[in-house]
């Protein structure tokens, strides 16, 4: 059994037919789409759109101000916050009242 010889088919047997036609599954029909989808954010009654941006972006240097003096009992409160009023009308006010404080 061992001693038996591989026989070597004919070349002509094993040619491969170059132009296969494969059909694509459902599946990757749709991840084309599917990756150029992204979720939207879902919306709350009440509240201002999310945005992508940190508080501390957000908020720049009312951010700042916030965390060092401390006003929360942690660091975690104003961040998770969700403001009542659009982040850059507040970041205006805040500017404003920061300005008239120095410049009475």
């Amino acid at each position: 059994m061992l001693n038996q010889k591989i026989q070597n088919p004919n070349p002509d047997e094993l040619m491969i037919e170059v132009d296969l036609c494969y059909e694509l599954d459902p599946y990757e029909l749709k991840l084309d789409e599917m990756i150029e989808a992204e979720p939207e954010p879902e919306m709350i009654e009440g509240l201002p759109a999310s945005d992508a941006l940190t508080p501390a972006d957000r908020y720049l240097e009312l951010f700042e101000h916030v965390q060092s003096a401390k006003i929360f009992p942690d660091s975690k409160t104003f961040p998770d916050c969700a403001p009542k009023m659009d982040p850059l009308d507040i970041l205006i006010r805040y500017r404003k009242v920061r300005r008239g404080r120095y410049t009475s």
